[in-house]
């Protein structure tokens, strides 16, 4: 089932074509985006994300066009439909693992029990259990990347694109 359809995309800064024509489907569940510094898969990443609106082409979630979301509608897709993986993890250093993988799930309505519950069982799964109290800066780089990945799985977003492409050259 395609989630996300992108048609004839096209990103520009300046005079420099950063993305051209860009066609592709994600599908539900894991997707990774991979290639070279400097392709366009940070560029690409903001434009789904729906942080950078400013774009040619098309970008349909579901059927519905991204463009056409009200921030109640991006909100929703953002919490609830995306999850992203990004290079510099996005962690807040002097919090705690757990407080770290927690703080999205503050923004449900699950209770105290539940949010602890859910984060104690994909700490477990990626195997952070031992280290959900300490703090972010004390970790590996690869620790780090582990928590940034629970963050994103203990939400269940539809998508989770982190790509379906590789990108051996830059996107145009």
């Amino acid at each position: 089932v395609v989630m996300l359809k992108i048609k004839n995309l096209s990103k520009s800064f300046g005079d420099k074509k950063v993305i051209k024509n860009l066609n592709v489907n994600f599908h539900k569940g894991l997707n990774f985006i991979l290639g070279p510094s400097g392709s366009g898969k940070s560029t690409l990443l903001k434009i789904i994300s729906g942080m950078d609106k400013e774009y040619e082409g098309l970008i349909t979630y579901k059927g519905k066009e991204l463009k056409s979301f009200s921030e109640k509608d991006m909100n929703s897709y953002y919490f609830n439909s995306i999850g992203f993986v990004w290079q510099n993890f996005g962690l807040i250093e002097h919090l705690s693992v757990e407080d770290n993988v927690k703080m999205v799930l503050n923004l449900t309505k699950d209770s105290e029990e539940v949010i602890n519950e859910k984060v104690n069982l994909i700490l477990k799964r990626i195997g952070m259990s031992k280290l959900a109290k300490e703090k972010i800066a004390t970790l590996s780089g690869g620790q780090k990347q582990r928590v940034a990945i629970a963050r994103v799985l203990v939400t269940r977003a539809d998508l989770r694109p982190s790509g379906i492409i590789r990108i051996k050259k830059q996107l145009t």
